[in-house]
């Protein structure tokens, strides 16, 4: 990438997606495992009227309801995340690369293209043993 190409508003944004997926994921997992930590997982039972959780019946729905829908984040949300985060730097590596054009050629490489001599150092000479 040149340096005027670096620059662009739309090089940063594309630089800061996958960052903001992986720190996005993260938070995910912290809220999840504080949720976790602090015992919410016993309010889920007030979400369907059968005994369990401590407190309030409305906080218990209210803290039973955080709970699930942190889970089905984590859960669901997040392997999304990390999967769209990986899958969005390899394309953009892919891409990259391809803009920049093919790597320089190195000396005594074989040509493929058409009508161009070869260099035929790498092959064994007619009279060398096998």
């Amino acid at each position: 990438m040149s340096p005027t190409q670096a620059d662009t508003p739309r090089s940063r944004f594309r630089r800061g997606v996958p960052v903001t997926m992986l720190v996005l994921a993260g938070l995910i997992a912290a809220g999840y495992g504080l949720a976790h930590a602090a015992g919410l997982r016993e309010n889920v039972s007030r979400l369907f009227a059968t005994s369990g959780g401590s407190g309030d019946r409305a906080d218990g729905v209210l803290l039973g309801g955080l709970y699930v829908l942190l889970h089905l984040l984590f859960t669901l949300g997040m392997p999304i995340l990390l999967l769209a985060a990986g899958a969005f730097t390899g394309l953009e590596l892919l891409l990259s690369r391809r803009r920049e054009g093919p790597p320089p050629r190195r000396a005594g490489s074989i040509s493929t293209e058409p009508g161009e001599r070869t260099d035929r150092s790498c092959e064994p000479s007619s009279g060398s043993p096998r």
